[in-house]
């Protein structure tokens, strides 16, 4: 099976569904007059005029019916001529209505999207930030990163939906369909709405003297409970500002988003403020967002009851943009002092109380034990050190695709998650690293951070790897079918026969002859069932492979060519999905190899589709 359709594009649905057409009338015929019975007359003339008016009605309703009939014939589209074997393979594979022009729209505007513009999932990381910072303008909740994620796909999507822009073909259920690429129309449209904003006039903010006092309409508890001006336009200004958080993506109190908590605790710690990595909006997350502002200048639309503009423990939207503008500009905040890049040491001046230290992050509760703590975290930030919050994607993708090589379960995205933690911790586990201090049960303890010793220690398993490429350069792990000839038929083996032997020495497999047939006839099956990989002459489909994986965060170029990056890729995500060859090698593990064969490339149009 072999990828030949344009660039992927899963679609959503969209929710609007048409109305079914109003039942047609058809009893059209009025009704008869009342009239008087007349005598009773016979032929011709024992007609009424209810038996003329019946009469001349049904010549009608037939003379109609033989008309529609007639244009219906002449007019009316011919039956949809069945799709072929391809295009109903697209139509399944992206849930499309299946005819040939409505395959053949998709097929022209996917591919239209490589010379008009359009942003999407693989487009470049510039493109991607530029289209983020205008939908986070816009009032969408996306971060400014450069990946086409999950958020910047939903908000694109629902930009569109609320604009009433659509693609030029239909879902299976027959309505339009919605997808996430930000084609020439939706930028279009994007940037006008930027410009009318722009041309908005600021809104000039009074001074407190200038507020006039008005009724407050039975709030004066919301004023009292919290402490604001007692003026009607300032609990307005409260109570719309509070209610936007709901739905704008603020982080605050009582709210379920772990994730997005973490991160923001990551970002104030390495500021040097007091959290705990947690993901739980605690007083100590509240109290440092609160000095956050304070440092950054930032405050409310609405004011205390001493006159001051308030600032509260939410981290609005105006907080997360200029987090992120912080960010870009690898700026800090200039009033608080920064600490280790972990952000778990209280900052501060004076003498570090390490008892509290050790409890508020179970360390052995001795001072040489949390000095050595305080000593490591400090350097990372001069020593090159990965982890949570490092604003380094391109390094944590290299980490990440070679952890991934060696079997961790990992996504390669750039982004120092908890699956990224959560390898590394292993990694260290398995090769015998750990940190200079101890937890408090008297253990050595084994962080998620990639130090020197953990970094050193992977690039000399990767320099070892290089070494024996070139030292003692093997076949791939599955011989190359070429493309231009018939695929061979398997070698025939026996377990004396010394092929066995031969083969399994050459691949590394286990040397039994159910394996090597095993193996011998994958192999030669790539061909026929349209397997990719090294020496692949079908650069387009190679080209379109890349692109997908490319859209999912894997660290490759689209150019064509099945190299080395773009084979660590399937082999990344056929680790990941759970996808392994028909034959095991020596160790006695299931083999997984470089190929993109029939299992992955369906393993791709699925997630795809999905």
């Amino acid at each position: 099976m072999s990828l030949e359709v344009g660039p992927r594009t899963p679609q959503s649905r969209t929710a609007q569904r048409t109305p079914p057409p109003a039942a047609s009338r058809t009893d059209g015929e009025s009704p008869a007059p009342i009239v008087q019975t007349p005598p009773v007359r016979q032929g011709v003339a024992a007609l009424t005029l209810g038996d003329i008016w019946d009469g001349i009605a049904k010549f009608l309703k037939s003379a109609f019916t033989a008309m529609a009939n007639l244009f219906k014939s002449l007019f009316s589209p011919a039956p949809a001529a069945p799709l072929d074997p391809d295009s109903a393979a697209i139509a399944q594979a992206y849930n499309l209505l299946p005819t040939s022009e409505n395959v053949q729209a998709f097929l022209t505007e996917a591919k239209s999207y490589e010379t008009t513009g359009a942003i999407g999932p693989g487009a470049s990381p510039e493109n991607v930030k530029v289209l983020q910072q205008a939908l986070g303008k816009l009032g969408y909740n996306v971060q400014a990163n450069g990946d086409f994620d999950q958020a910047t796909n939903a908000a694109v999507i629902d930009f569109k939906k609320k604009n009433g822009i659509h693609q030029s073909y239909k879902l299976a259920d027959g309505n339009f369909a919605v997808n996430e690429f930000a084609e020439p129309t939706t930028l279009n449209l994007i940037q006008q709405l930027l410009q009318q904003q722009a041309s908005l006039p600021p809104i000039a903010q009074p001074p407190v003297t200038s507020i006039p006092e008005a009724p407050i309409r039975g709030n004066e508890a919301i004023v009292k409970q919290y402490h604001l001006l007692s003026t009607q336009e300032n609990v307005d200004a409260f109570l719309a500002e509070t209610k936007a958080y709901k739905t704008n993506g603020t982080l605050g109190p009582g709210m379920e988003a772990p994730a997005d908590i973490k991160e923001l605790q990551t970002i104030l710690s390495k500021w040097g403020y007091q959290v705990k990595l947690n993901g739980v909006f605690d007083e100590a997350t509240a109290a440092a967002v609160i000095k956050f502002k304070q440092d950054a200048g930032i405050h409310q639309n609405y004011r205390t009851d001493d006159g001051n503009w308030a600032i509260n423990e939410y981290a609005d939207q105006a907080t997360l943009a200029k987090m992120m503008e912080m960010i870009e500009k690898d700026q800090k905040p200039s009033a608080t002092t920064p600490t280790a890049p972990s952000g778990n040491v209280p900052a501060g001046n004076g003498t570090l109380d390490f008892n509290a230290v050790a409890k508020q992050y179970g360390l052995q509760a001795t001072k040489e034990n949390v000095d050595a703590f305080m000593t490591e975290l400090t350097a990372y930030e001069k020593n090159g050190t990965l982890g949570p919050g490092a604003n380094a994607p391109e390094d944590i993708k290299e980490l990440q695709g070679a952890l991934s090589r060696w079997g961790y379960s990992i996504q390669v995205n750039g982004q120092y998650d908890d699956a990224t933690c959560q390898a590394i911790i292993k990694f260290k586990k398995d090769n015998g690293l750990s940190q200079s201090y101890k937890l408090a049960d008297g253990s050595v303890a084994v962080n998620e951070y990639a130090g020197p010793d953990t970094l050193t220690k992977i690039l000399e398993r990767v320099d070892k790897e290089l070494a024996e490429q070139k030292n003692n350069p093997v076949q791939p792990s599955t011989p190359i079918v070429p493309q231009t000839t018939q695929p061979t038929a398997p070698v025939q083996t026996t377990e004396t026969d010394p092929q066995v032997a031969t083969i399994a020495k050459q691949y590394g497999l286990q040397a039994n002859k159910a394996n090597i047939d095993a193996f011998l006839k994958e192999i030669g099956d790539y061909e026929k069932n349209g397997a990719l990989g090294p020496g692949s002459t079908a650069t387009a489909d190679v080209k379109e492979l890349q692109q997908i994986l490319k859209g999912w965060g894997y660290s490759l170029d689209v150019n064509g060519q099945y190299d080395q990056k773009t084979s660590a890729a399937i082999l990344g995500f056929k680790q990941q999905n759970g996808i392994h060859q028909s034959y095991k090698l020596a160790d006695g593990n299931f083999a997984v190899n470089e190929y993109a064969d029939q299992a992955t490339l369906v393993k791709i149009l699925e997630k795809v589709g999905k």
